[in-house]
């Protein structure tokens, strides 16, 4: 009977994550999960990463400003919110504030006017409080700076005819 969990060797544990790197941009932390999941050992975990950055296939300055401009463009972050999520990645804050350079302030500004312009059409409440609270934990959520936030909010507001219980 064939072991369908058999063991791969060190050679192919290599082709495949060097396959797997060839995909798509990948951090160290996420090669090494992979990795692990495949049954890999530490030695052989840390051999095979040394190759791959050596090569590489993996670079986590590329991948990080990959990472920032997807969620930015795409996704719609916040700066916020990017960089709790690349420090989960374990990247290393240099490198985090680098690819945080990427992103133009006022770019930023002019999205978060966006986001919660397009988040006011869809509260149908009256009151000034409850639609300013709903707002603001919206744009928190999105990784946008509370300051930037309620000043958005306030612009947003101000040309609504909502009795201000402020």
């Amino acid at each position: 009977m064939i072991d369908v969990k058999k063991e791969l060797s060190e050679k192919g544990l290599l082709h495949k994550a060097a396959a797997y790197c060839s995909k798509s941009e990948h951090c160290t932390s996420d090669v090494r999960l992979k990795l692990l999941s495949w049954g890999a050992s530490k030695e052989v975990i840390s051999s095979i990463l040394s190759y791959l950055i050596e090569e590489r296939y993996v670079d986590e300055s590329r991948y990080a400003n990959a990472f920032v401009k997807d969620k930015y463009r795409f996704n719609r972050w916040g700066v916020v919110k990017i960089k709790m999520a690349l420090r989960q990645k374990k990247l290393p804050n240099e490198i985090i504030e680098q690819a945080l350079e990427l992103i133009d302030k006022e770019t930023n500004i002019e999205n978060l006017l966006e986001i919660i312009t397009t988040k006011r059409r869809t509260i149908h409440d009256t009151d000034y409080q409850k639609i300013k609270g709903k707002l603001f934990r919206f744009g928190i959520s999105r990784g946008f700076e509370s300051q930037s936030v309620l000043q958005t909010i306030s612009k947003i507001l101000k040309n609504e005819d909502i009795e201000d219980l402020e």
